[in-house]
C-alpha cells in the first residue's frame, strides 16, 4: 500500500471508531433517558384538619354556665333596683335567659369554626386531586415519548452492532497491528501519515515507534478516558483525535436530545429526522469502508 492509501485507510478506520464511540455513548444516554420516563410522582395525602367536638361541647357548656350566672346577677340587680328583692322567678328567668344567649353565641362560633375547617379540607382535597390529574397527564405524555425513544434506542443499538462488525472487518485486514486497534492510537497514526511525519508503520522512523515515544514522553495522551477529560488540552498535539471527539460529542447531543430533557412528542419527531439523516451518513461510511476489502484483495492478488 502507498502512503496515501494507508492514510485513507486509517481515515476510514478513525471514522468508524468515531461512529462506534458516538453510538455507544448515545445508547447509554438514551437508555438513561428512557428509564426516567413514565413513572408516577409521589404526591402526599392532603393534610386534613380536625375539629374536636368534645372541646366544642365543653366550650358551649362553660359558656352557658357563665351566661346563666351573668343573667342571674343582672336580673338580681334589676329587681333590687325596682324594690323587689330576691325574686326567685326573676332570678330563674335571668339565669335561663343568660344561658340561652351564651349558648347560642358559642354554638354559632363553633359552627363557623367547623365550617372553616370543612372548607379548608375541601380545598386541600381539590388541590390533591388536581395534582394527581396533572401527574397522570404527565405520565401518559411521557409513555408516548418513551415508545418513540425506545424505537430510536433500538435503532442506535442496531447501528452500533453493524458498525462494530464493519470495523472488525477493517481491522482483520491486518494493516494495523492489534496493539494499536483503538480510537486514540488510530487517530495518532492517521495524523502521522496525513501530515507526512511518517511513511511507514514499523522501523525507527515508523508510526508505531513515534506513537510509543510520544506516549512515554507525555506529548500525547494514550488513554481515551483521560483524553475525554482533557479534551481541550490535546487540540494541538492530537488534533485528529480532538476533531473526531468534538464531532462525536456534538452528534451524541443531536441524536439523544438530552440538553433540555423535555418530553414532547414534537421533540421525538425531530429526533426521528435527525436519526434518519445520521442513518444515511453512517450507511454511506460503512459502505465506503467495506471497499477496502476489495482493494486489499486486489493488492494481495
Amino acid at each position: 500500500m502507498t502512503t496515501y492509501e494507508i492514510s485513507q485507510y486509517l481515515q476510514d478506520v478513525l471514522e468508524l471508531e468515531k461512529h462506534v464511540y458516538t453510538l455507544d455513548k448515545a445508547a447509554d444516554k438514551a437508555k438513561t433517558y428512557i428509564n426516567g420516563l413514565g413513572h408516577s410522582g409521589h404526591i402526599g395525602q392532603p393534610k386534613m384538619e380536625e375539629y374536636r367536638n368534645e372541646g366544642s361541647f365543653i366550650l358551649i357548656t362553660i359558656g352557658a354556665i357563665i351566661g346563666a350566672f351573668a343573667g342571674w346577677v343582672i336580673f338580681l340587680i334589676i329587681f333590687v333596683a325596682s324594690g323587689v328583692f330576691l325574686n326567685p322567678l326573676g332570678q330563674l328567668i335571668g339565669a335561663v335567659t343568660g344561658a340561652i344567649i351564651s349558648y347560642r353565641r358559642n354554638a354559632r362560633s363553633v359552627s363557623q369554626e367547623t365550617r372553616k375547617v370543612e372548607e379548608s379540607n375541601i380545598e386541600e382535597n381539590q388541590k390533591y386531586l388536581a395534582a394527581i390529574a396533572k401527574d397522570n397527564a404527565r405520565v401518559a405524555k411521557e409513555l408516548t415519548t418513551k415508545s418513540e425513544m425506545t424505537e430510536n434506542y433500538n435503532f442506535i443499538l442496531d447501528k452500533l452492532d453493524e458498525t462494530n462488525e464493519v470495523l472488525d472487518k477493517l481491522y482483520e485486514l491486518n494493516i494495523v497491528h492489534p496493539k494499536y486497534r483503538n480510537m486514540v492510537a488510530v487517530a495518532s497514526l492517521y495524523e502521522y501519515f496525513e501530515t507526512g511525519r511518517c511513511t511507514t508503520f514499523s522501523g525507527a522512523d515508523g508510526a508505531y515507534n513515534l506513537y510509543e515515544s510520544e506516549s512515554r514522553q507525555d506529548k500525547i495522551i494514550s488513554q481515551l478516558d483521560a483524553v475525554i477529560y482533557n479534551l481541550e488540552d490535546i487540540r494541538n498535539g492530537q488534533f485528529a483525535l480532538y476533531s473526531a471527539l468534538n464531532e462525536a460529542n456534538y452528534k451524541i447531543g443531536r441524536l439523544t436530545q438530552m440538553s433540555e430533557l423535555s418530553v414532547s412528542y414534537a421533540k421525538s419527531t425531530n429526533q426521528n429526522s435527525e436519526i434518519a439523516a445520521y442513518n444515511a451518513q453512517l450507511t454511506a461510511q460503512n459502505t465506503n469502508a467495506l471497499t477496502w476489502i476489495t482493494i486489499i484483495d486486489s493488492i494481495v492478488d
